[in-house]
């Protein structure tokens, strides 16, 4: 038990030192890019690097400017797009291959985002201008 409390304090200091900081902050953002399909929670991400989830969550934003769900939403819709744009793979088929768990919540997120449906963002940037 000793060892476990000493590495946690162990870790907590070295989180304090930035060149050790931006080291565990580029690893994170490398596992979120290599997994951003797969089904990622801040809880397993800051237990992992021996963070409070409060904690990674404030110092992921000092980082990259985005809350961690942000940033793996537009990572999702940022692939989604460049799949639109290079396949003819159904949009339903994309939204799961990105990671989004309902179709009707990766529509209204591009949607939103992106100010027309995947099917109109997709004929569009086929369309010659």
């Amino acid at each position: 038990m000793l060892l476990i409390i000493r590495h946690a304090k162990q870790a907590d200091q070295e989180i304090s030192h930035p060149n050790d900081e931006e080291s565990i902050f580029r690893e994170v953002l490398q596992k979120i890019h290599l997994n951003f399909n797969t089904s990622l929670k801040v809880s397993e991400l800051s237990s992992h690097y021996y963070l409070s989830e409060s904690t990674f969550r404030k110092k992921f934003k000092e980082h990259t400017g985005y809350s961690p769900k942000q940033y793996l939403t537009n990572l999702r819709l940022d692939e989604a797009k460049r799949l639109l744009r290079q396949t003819k793979k159904p949009i339903e088929f994309i939204s799961t291959e990105v990671g989004f768990s309902s179709s009707s919540r990766f529509h209204d997120l591009f949607t939103k985002r992106e100010g027309a449906t995947p099917f109109e963002w997709r004929m569009q940037d086929r369309d010659p201008k």
